[in-house]
């Protein structure tokens, strides 16, 4: 009897949209607005970058428009100003502006903060280095990968090479893994984790959406490595509870290769 009891609360509980989450009875974001969701925040992910180029392009007629009376002349330059160090943390600040609001409303529920939806919760210091400690074996794994078979990066990243471009540093280290985490470790992981995919499921779905945000500036053989740092980060997301430990490994990540690219010039 207790046990059809129990049978018949969780599957109340199920039905009503919650879950059980470390005690609490938490509804989760629905698969289908997800869905919706995820197709809204690519659109605003890749329209931040058409909004540079209509506003930089429009800006160079405005100030000089003898030069840039030809269409072609005006589409070069934005070509070239969008994979200038300039031009991408304008377009990390655009993302941020628009992208970030948007996550913490759509998490927002009647029941449920957007804290408790994108997982802001404290993570003891003890844990947070065991999971730094997991992010070197991987960043060693990758390195001695890498001796193996090298990596050609694509004209983009080559062209940051050296730039010491501090608002590019920030957008890298900062605005990216944040966005990033938000969308594929937050909001996506909430709603998927307790579906049909399960944890497995959900890590390679969100690491697959999450590779190809990055396919336009990598290799194959570093999107590879992506996807892999993708996994990390979504297995780090499960066992600790929280967003912040994604985020800081993320952000740690991102830091080691700005010093690397934007400021000493390694390709």
């Amino acid at each position: 009897m207790t046990e059809r009891t129990s049978t018949e609360s969780r599957s109340t509980t199920e039905s009503s949209g919650e879950l059980k989450t470390d005690g609490e009875s938490q509804p989760s974001p629905s698969v289908g607005k997800s869905i919706v969701w995820l197709i809204v925040f690519a659109l605003l992910f890749y329209g931040a970058v058409i909004i540079y180029g209509l506003v930089y392009g429009g800006y160079l007629v405005l100030i000089e428009p003898d030069r840039f009376s030809d269409r072609q002349a005006v589409e070069d330059a934005i070509r070239n100003a969008m994979i200038s160090p300039s031009g991408i943390a304008m377009t990390f600040a655009i993302q941020a502006i628009l992208i970030i609001p948007l996550i913490m409303w759509a998490s927002n529920f009647a029941h449920q903060s957007w804290r408790k939806t994108l997982a802001f919760k404290p993570v003891r210091s003890s844990v947070l280095g065991l999971w730094f400690l997991v992010y070197v074996i991987y960043f060693v794994l990758q390195g001695i990968a890498q001796s193996f078979v090298p990596i050609e990066h694509e004209d983009i990243i080559s062209s940051l090479a050296g730039s010491s471009h501090l608002g590019l540093a920030l957008g890298m280290v900062l605005v990216a893994p944040v966005i990033e985490e938000l969308v594929f470790r937050g909001y996506l992981f909430k709603a998927w984790r307790h579906t049909r995919l399960g944890l497995w499921g959900t890590l390679v779905l969100t690491s697959l959406l999450f590779t190809v945000v990055h396919a336009a500036q990598y290799s194959i053989m570093l999107l590879l490595y992506v996807f892999a740092l993708s996994i990390l980060l979504g297995i780090a997301r499960e066992k600790t509870g929280s967003i912040w430990t994604p985020i800081m490994i993320h952000s740690f990540n991102n830091l080691i290769a700005v010093i690397a690219l934007v400021y000493v010039g390694m390709v």
